[in-house]
């Protein structure tokens, strides 16, 4: 398993949460000395660009990542790590699950315009 942005809280909890399951779980962040990869339940850490400076870099570096470390979940935490992936979802869940809800979901969800809008139509 794949956790990304390890930096964080949330990544350290989900880490920690699959660890003690005794799941194999890798730490992945952008920043070195992540957090998360310092935890005892994380079984390794991998290094990819900044996905907000260097999206398409950053997807390649999962592409290889789920393939190389055979990755059977990947886990992306933050916006800014689970945009870039949208367009190559389909290529990433050639090789792992891609824990995301329906893509077309994701994009409603973060259209603040578009769900006041239905929340109008709605009489909210």
């Amino acid at each position: 398993m794949l956790v990304t942005d390890a930096e964080r809280g949330s990544s350290l909890a989900i880490i920690r949460s699959l660890g003690k399951q005794g799941y194999r779980v890798i730490a992945a962040s952008s920043r070195s000395g992540a957090l998360g990869s310092r935890s005892r339940f994380a079984h390794g850490w991998a290094g990819y660009p900044p996905p907000e400076r260097a999206p398409k870099d950053y997807t390649q570096a999962m592409l290889n990542l789920v393939r190389d470390e055979d990755v059977n979940l990947l886990i992306p935490v933050t916006d800014s790590s689970i945009l870039p992936l949208l367009p190559v979802r389909a290529e990433l869940e050639q090789h792992c699950v891609v824990a995301l809800p329906d893509t077309q979901a994701l994009q409603a969800s973060g259209d603040k315009d578009g769900m006041l809008a239905q929340g109008r139509a709605l009489g909210m």
